[in-house]
Order: C-alpha cells, then sequence, then structure tokens
C-alpha cells in the first residue's frame, strides 16, 4: 500500500526570481493507481457536491464561478449608518475576501485579528493565515499605518498586487500590467511542434487551449486594442506557420 500512495512532489516557481517557499507551485506526481481511484470518487461525488457544499464556496464546483465569490465588508460605523455590531459579523462564517472600508481606525482589525473565536469558527474550523494576509491603505500616512499594525500581525503591502492571479491597481491596468498575458500566449506556442500538425490540428489547440487562457482576466477588464492586436496575431502566425514567430507565408485570412 505504501507504494501504491508514493509521491514524487515537484516545486513550480510562480514568478523569476522566486525565493520563498510560497513562491512555488506545489505538482505532485501520484500513482497512477491512485489517479483511477480518486477520479473515480470525484465522478461520483460531483452528483451530489453542489448539495453538500455551501452556496458561499463558489470556485471548484459544477455550475459556479470564481467571480461569483462573497465580498465581506467592514465599514466604520462612524460612515456608514447600516453598520452592525461586532457580534452580529461574528454568527456568520467569515468569506473568502474582506476588505475593510472607512475611516482608518483599530477596532475592525481587532476584530480579524481576535484570537477568540467563536462557536461557528470553532466548527468550521476557518481562520485567518496571517502569513498570506495584508494590509493595504489608500492615502493614509505610513505613520498611521504602524500604529495599525502594533494591533495586528500583518504585514503591509502596496498596490499595484495580484490577488488570485488577477492585477490590482489604484489606476486603470497598463500596458505592462498586460504584459504577463502576452508572455502566457508565447511560453504556451514555444511548446508546441505546429509545423508536424495539420491546420484542423492547429485550429482546435487555438480554440480548445489559447483561446481560454485570456477568460478569466476578460471576465473583469477590457481588454486594450493593442493587446488584443499582439494576441490575434501570435494565434495568426501559429496557425498560418505553426509557430509563434511566423514566416513569409501569406496569410489567407487576417
Amino acid at each position: 500500500m505504501g507504494c501504491v500512495n508514493a509521491t514524487f512532489l515537484a516545486l513550480i516557481p510562480k514568478k523569476a526570481g522566486a525565493d520563498m517557499i510560497s513562491d512555488f507551485r506545489p505538482i505532485s506526481l501520484i500513482n497512477a493507481c491512485y489517479k483511477l481511484v480518486s477520479k473515480a470518487l470525484a465522478n461520483r461525488l460531483k452528483e451530489v457536491i453542489g448539495i453538500l457544499i455551501e452556496a458561499n464556496q463558489t470556485a471548484f464546483v459544477p455550475g459556479r464561478s470564481l467571480q461569483e465569490g462573497g465580498l465581506g465588508i467592514l465599514a466604520t460605523p462612524a460612515r456608514v449608518s447600516w453598520f452592525q455590531t461586532e457580534m452580529d459579523m461574528h454568527d456568520h462564517e467569515l468569506p473568502i475576501d474582506i476588505f475593510c472600508f472607512g475611516a482608518c481606525e483599530r477596532n475592525p482589525l481587532r476584530f480579524l485579528s481576535n484570537p477568540e473565536r467563536p462557536p461557528s469558527s470553532w466548527l468550521s474550523g476557518l481562520t485567518i493565515n496571517k502569513h498570506k494576509s495584508s494590509l493595504f491603505s489608500i492615502y493614509i500616512e505610513e505613520q498611521e499605518m504602524r500604529l495599525l499594525t502594533d494591533h495586528v500581525s500583518y504585514q503591509i503591502d502596496t498596490f499595484p498586487t495580484r490577488c488570485l492571479g488577477i492585477p490590482l491597481s489604484l489606476r486603470s491596468l497598463s500596458l505592462n500590467d498586460w504584459a504577463p498575458l502576452v508572455q502566457r500566449f508565447e511560453k504556451r506556442l514555444e511548446g508546441w511542434a505546429g509545423r508536424l500538425m495539420s491546420l484542423g490540428g492547429r485550429l482546435v489547440l487555438l480554440q480548445a487551449v489559447l483561446s481560454n487562457l485570456p477568460v478569466f482576466m476578460l471576465s473583469l477588464f477590457r481588454i486594450p486594442r493593442t493587446i488584443q492586436h499582439q494576441l490575434d496575431v501570435l494565434r495568426r502566425h501559429f496557425f498560418w506557420s505553426g509557430s509563434a514567430q511566423g514566416t513569409r507565408r501569406v496569410h489567407l485570412i487576417n
């Protein structure tokens, strides 16, 4: 049984110059028998998993989208009249992402870092991972932010940043923010031997793989025309010439 459950672990860097364990993505190379068993269990569970899992879990469930995820808002009572007490917030499960809006005050942050969890959290086992949590400020002095960090142990971070692979910024996304998407296209095309494929095979790859890469980001942001043109050029070169660089071969359809 030990050989069946054996796993080879490979760490794939998420970005160039990765130096922390959180900068790597673990990939498990497991036994084929283990894959067959897990696939059989997954096929049986997917018929009822939507009933067993609460509606606030949106990712990795058939029929649900990551964009439908819940967003918790902690507002200061001095700014918002409909703000409820902290106990009312404790009575519900915490969503995945929480943003604090309003004046820079300590009470909402004390609630997030309170070690005395309510019974609902004991049952769910959900806690805030302080190593993966950060404080972002908008037009707040550095001295005030340091006073807030005296009450919590989260690290201070700045914009622009990335959340679930999506760039977040205080301004509109620039062409540099879209550059990783173009690089993903180029990197994916480098591993394809397009010249050994027929036009039909290239078309299937473009429609099934390459055209789906930007779907998640395009569901949130409007793509600039310059980036759209670059992606179209890469797909066009691969379809007609079999490589991303392209050749002097004439494109019959532009």
